[in-house]
C-alpha cells in the first residue's frame, strides 16, 4: 500500500514534459520583455528620437532627411563601428576638400523605378531625374572614392553600377526642361518638321485673311480658341466672312471666327499632334523599359548614394556640435 501511495502522489506531483516547455517560454518573453523595457528606457534617456530630428537638419535631400529619422540604434558592434568609420571619413575629406561636397542632382528614383518595374510608363522629366542621379553618382565617386584614406566608404562606392550607356540615351533625348528632343528619333523629326511648315503655311493665310478683311475686323490680332486661330469680326459682318464661329463676346459686338481658308489646315496641324503624342508616348515606353531591365543595379546605386549621404549628414552634424569620435570597445 506504501508503494501505491507513493507511486499515487508521483502522478500527482510530476509535470507533464511540455509544461516545462511552456514555463521556459513565458520566462523567455519575460527576459525579452524586460530586455525590450531596459532598451526603450536607454534610448529615451538618450534622447534619440530629438537627437534624429537635429541631424535631420542637415541632411541634403529630402530621402536623406527621412532615413535619418527612420534610422535605428545599431544593434552591434560591427555595424557601430562601420557607421562611425564612415562618419569620420567624411568629416575629414568634407575639412579637407576645397568644395562644398553637394548632392545636388540626387534624387529619391526607387518609386520611379518601382512603377517601371510593374510595366509602367514615366515622365520625360522622371527620366531626367534618373539621369542625373547616375551622373551625380559618377561625380560623388571621384571626389570620395579612396582605397588608402577612405577605405569604409570606398568599399561601399566600388559596388556602384556605372549606367553610363542610360545616362547618355536619356540626356540627348530629354532636354532639361523635359521636352523630348527633335533627335530622339527620326519620325518625331518628320513630324514636327512638318508640323512648323504647315503653321507656317497657316500663320501666312491668317495674315492675308486680315489684310484681306481688315474693314470687318475689330483688330488684327489673331486669338485663340481651344487650339483654333480666331479673328475678332464685328457681328454685324458676320456674312462677310466665311467660317466657323468659335465665341463671341460678352457684348455680343464681337464674333470669333476661324476662316474658312485655315479651317483644314487646322484639321491637319490636330492630326499630325496626335501622331507626335504617339511617337512620344512610343519612346517614353521604350525608355521605362530600359530602366525596368536595370531596376536592380539602379535601386543598388540609390542605396549607396543614401548610405553616402548619411554619412555626409552625420560628420556635418558632428562638425557643428564639435564631436569627438568615442573609443569603441566590443
Amino acid at each position: 500500500m506504501a508503494r501505491d501511495a507513493l507511486r499515487s502522489r508521483g502522478r500527482n506531483t510530476v509535470k507533464p514534459i511540455n509544461y516545462f516547455f511552456k514555463m521556459a517560454e513565458i520566462n523567455n518573453v519575460q527576459g525579452e520583455s524586460l530586455s525590450f523595457s531596459l532598451i526603450k528606457e536607454s534610448v529615451d534617456l538618450l534622447e534619440w528620437e530629438i537627437l534624429k530630428t537635429h541631424i535631420s537638419t542637415f541632411a541634403s535631400t529630402s530621402m536623406g532627411k527621412n532615413s535619418i529619422l527612420e534610422s535605428e540604434i545599431p544593434s552591434n558592434f560591427e555595424e557601430s563601428k562601420k557607421l562611425m568609420d564612415e562618419t569620420i571619413e567624411m568629416s575629414k575629406l568634407e575639412n579637407e576638400f576645397k568644395e562644398y561636397i553637394n548632392f545636388g542632382g540626387v534624387y529619391d528614383i526607387k518609386k520611379r523605378i518601382e512603377v517601371t518595374s510593374k510595366g509602367g510608363i514615366i515622365t520625360s522629366l522622371e527620366l531626367l531625374e534618373i539621369a542625373e542621379t547616375i551622373s551625380s553618382a559618377r561625380r560623388l565617386k571621384t571626389i570620395i572614392n579612396d582605397a588608402e584614406l577612405r577605405p569604409t566608404l570606398s568599399s561601399t562606392l566600388e559596388k556602384l553600377v556605372d549606367h553610363n550607356q542610360i545616362e547618355k540615351i536619356l540626356k540627348s533625348s530629354i532636354e532639361d526642361n523635359g521636352r523630348i528632343s527633335d533627335s530622339a528619333s527620326e519620325e518625331l523629326y518628320r513630324l514636327r518638321q512638318k508640323l512648323i511648315s504647315i503653321k507656317n503655311d497657316r500663320r501666312k493665310i491668317l495674315d492675308k485673311s486680315i489684310s484681306s478683311y481688315s474693314q470687318f475686323l475689330q483688330d488684327s490680332t489673331i486669338g485663340d480658341r481651344l487650339g483654333r486661330p480666331v479673328l475678332a469680326l464685328k457681328a454685324h459682318y458676320i456674312k462677310n466672312i466665311k467660317g466657323i464661329i468659335h465665341d463671341s463676346s460678352a457684348s455680343g459686338n464681337t464674333i470669333f471666327i476661324e476662316p474658312e481658308a485655315v479651317v483644314s489646315k487646322g484639321n491637319q496641324i490636330a492630326s499630325i499632334n496626335a501622331r507626335i503624342s504617339k511617337e512620344e508616348f512610343k519612346l517614353l515606353r521604350q525608355w521605362s523599359k530600359i530602366i525596368s531591365d536595370n531596376r536592380e543595379s539602379l535601386i543598388l546605386n540609390s542605396n549607396i548614394l543614401l548610405t553616402i549621404e548619411n554619412a555626409l549628414t552625420r560628420s556635418r552634424y558632428s562638425d557643428w556640435i564639435g564631436g569627438n569620435p568615442p573609443l569603441f570597445v566590443n
